[in-house]
């Protein structure tokens, strides 16, 4: 995997490094932040969108580190290496080619909050996920306060007695089309 564009010396070619600084220099809680960033290298321009598991995995472990919450210690890295592999697959090879940026992203966070690949941090990772690698990378931000986010999260990871969410689908997609503003990427280099 290639992480830095081809004979670029700066440090914001490396979109690893570059994700853990976004997190830990906005203090990432989850939650809105007033940084709209796409991705990208402002010395050569490099754009940074793809969707990888060290990236998942990076921001899961990342948010973990910073929140550094009593009830994440000692439950830290992958359940199941397989989800983040499948999810990361079925983005590469079907949810990447179809629909809007909104059944995009409802579809990966209701995939990733549900799919439990992590011991804890299974929201907090598909909300982050979903905004920096998704909807940020497509010129969107999520535009819903710290409570709104948390009540949303927490019944979409709520499942029925079948093991199904409470949210269907189109239910993600439209609170995410309610809760997300277009901004210009672009600007951010200006």
């Amino acid at each position: 995997m290639q992480r830095r564009a081809p004979n670029c010396p700066s440090p914001y070619c490396d979109d690893i490094a570059m994700i853990r600084a976004f997190i830990r220099d906005t203090g990432r809680d989850g939650h809105n932040c007033e940084i709209p960033i796409g991705w990208w290298c402002p010395r050569c321009g490099w754009f940074i969108n793809d969707i990888t598991e060290e990236k998942i995995i990076v921001i899961h472990d990342t948010l973990i580190a910073l929140h550094d919450r009593p009830e994440d210690r000692g439950w830290e890295g992958l359940k199941d290496p397989g989800c983040v592999e499948t999810w990361v697959y079925l983005w590469n090879n079907y949810w990447v080619c179809s629909e809007s940026i909104y059944r995009k992203a409802a579809w990966f966070l209701s995939i990733v909050t549900n799919g439990h690949g992590f011991w804890q941090g299974n929201k907090r990772t598909a909300y982050t996920v979903t905004d920096v690698l998704i909807l940020r990378a497509n010129g969107y931000i999520f535009d819903a306060d710290a409570d709104e986010v948390d009540r949303f999260m927490v019944t979409l990871a709520d499942l029925d007695d079948d093991g199904n969410s409470r949210y269907a689908l189109d239910e993600v997609e439209d609170w995410i089309r309610a809760n997300t503003k277009k901004i210009d990427i672009f600007s951010v280099l200006a």
